[in-house]
């Protein structure tokens, strides 16, 4: 979480970043070139989601793939936190 946020946004949300996962753990098909890099292991899940419980970011999930609701979906409930 690098860089600083457009001075107009900041008024809005200071300091709170909005990341979108493609999906979590290994994909059970070909992933996009442009897609990879959005798929994260189960442990860079946590740690966002660490930081949604302090309300400092948001989580999104694009896709609708068949991990958001296998993995994320339970880690989500566990800490309270909703995406």
């Amino acid at each position: 979480m690098t860089g600083t946020m457009n001075p107009l946004l900041s008024r809005l949300w200071p300091g709170r970043l909005v990341v979108t996962f493609h999906g979590i753990g290994t994909p059970a098909r070909t992933l996009d070139a442009g897609e990879a890099p959005y798929w994260v292991e189960a442990p860079v899940l946590a740690a966002a989601i660490d930081l949604a419980a302090k309300g400092r970011l948001e989580i999104t999930f694009d896709d609708g793939n068949e991990s958001d609701a296998r993995i994320a979906l339970p880690m989500l409930h566990r800490a309270g936190v909703t995406a």
